[in-house]
């Protein structure tokens, strides 16, 4: 939270003002738990709750685990769209995560080319360090869907108590492939 003066008036007419001769606040975490944007590194994703890494399968994301062929947690590079907007490019250059239609479950995908503000996400972080992905297409978060055996949809409207509609992520720095992998 952000301190700050306005005026309201519902007469419309010009306000007045505030002089001060002392003023300050005291922000113990100014700049919050997390950690910088990785900005031109390559991680992993996994959900909050439960771990679930995210991967593609059939073209589409997906938070594995439980049940159906999962392929596992897909490394993706952290491009810089500025103003702390971010793209995620598979590391191994096969496409970028989009959200295509409205966002509903199956509608974020990888895609190729670069399709620009389909694949814009603001880079959130919440107080306890969990990251929100907030889609430029839908102005909704990225989230593994319950109903839909965990594919991704961009339709949550931020993180529910206790983290249970699957939209807040924890990332890690992806370890770069050994020889033979």
């Amino acid at each position: 939270m952000r301190f700050a003066l306005f005026n309201f008036n519902p007469s419309a007419s010009a306000g007045g003002f505030a002089d001060f001769s002392h003023f300050a606040v005291a922000e113990p975490r100014a700049n919050g738990r997390g950690q910088p944007i990785p900005l031109g590194r390559t991680i992993t994703l996994a959900a909050r709750e439960g771990g679930r890494g995210l991967g593609e399968w059939n073209g589409l994301l997906r938070a594995g685990g439980r049940a159906g062929p999962y392929p596992g947690p897909r490394r993706f590079v952290v491009v810089d769209r500025g103003q702390g907007r971010i793209a995620l490019q598979a590391a191994d250059g096969s496409g970028w995560v989009a959200v295509t239609g409205a966002g509903q479950a199956g509608d974020v995908k990888l895609v190729s080319p670069d399709p620009g503000a389909a694949a814009t996400f603001q880079w959130e972080q919440a107080e306890n360090g969990d990251v929100l992905l907030l889609s430029i297409v839908t102005d909704r978060c990225l989230a593994i869907d319950p109903q839909a055996n965990g594919l991704l949809n961009a339709q949550a409207r931020g993180i529910a108590p206790g983290g249970r509609n699957g939209a807040s992520f924890m990332w890690t720095e992806a370890s770069l492939p050994g020889p033979g992998s």
